[in-house]
């Protein structure tokens, strides 16, 4: 569903996250729960219904959302999972130093500490919030709401922009590599933001 490489990938009620150190798969099903797939093998994480997964960078940390809002956190495939937070999570994504920026259902998105498990810092924005995306070299997060609105913030959750990428119902959002760009796609079209000078490129 998007333009640009993502470490987060949504494909049906499932949402895939690779490991490039080993090459495997992690599959959040929303209604199998979390597992892993190596090859043709699979192994069950976790029977829960899950919504989300991600990989943390450079790491083998797994974040995950239950389907009750749950967000738990997998030091590897082998280790047991640690609830970081209860509630109605419904969208993360992994940031630098081991930060994590969880989109609560109420419109608050919080940055979290998961070395020292702590919350770092948060912010209230409007409810609907579709999709998170951070990049690092732009060190900047995408928040992609469900009518269209995208709002970029620092890495301490400053805002630094907004713009309305489009007025469909938003699926997925992900950035370029170079942090420049932003794929953003709805039901029937996908568009691509210039961040720098926040125009739509045809």
């Amino acid at each position: 569903r998007t333009a640009f490489p993502a470490n987060v990938s949504k494909v049906s009620r499932h949402s895939l996250a690779q490991c490039p150190q080993t090459g495997k798969t992690y599959v959040a099903d929303a209604e199998r729960g979390l597992f892993v797939r190596d090859g043709l093998m699979s192994l069950i994480l976790d029977e829960a219904p899950c919504s989300a997964v991600a990989l943390q960078p450079d790491s083998d940390r797994i974040a995950y959302l239950t389907r009750k809002g749950e967000l738990q956190i997998r030091e590897n495939q082998e280790s047991p999972s640690i609830t970081l937070a209860e509630g109605n999570a419904n969208a993360l994504a992994w940031g630098t130093d081991a930060t994590l920026f969880v989109a609560q259902q109420d419109g608050s998105i919080a940055a979290w500490d998961t070395t020292n498990q702590v919350k770092r810092c948060s912010v209230s924005v409007k409810k609907g919030i579709r999709k998170l995306d951070y990049c690092q070299k732009a060190s900047l997060l995408a928040i992609a709401e469900h009518r269209g609105k995208v709002k970029l913030f620092d890495a301490n959750l400053r805002l630094e922009a907004e713009f309305q990428a489009n007025t469909g119902l938003l699926q997925d959002c992900s950035f370029s590599p170079d942090g420049k760009r932003l794929a953003v796609a709805f039901d029937d079209v996908g568009v691509i933001w210039d961040i720098e000078n926040l125009v739509e490129i045809n």
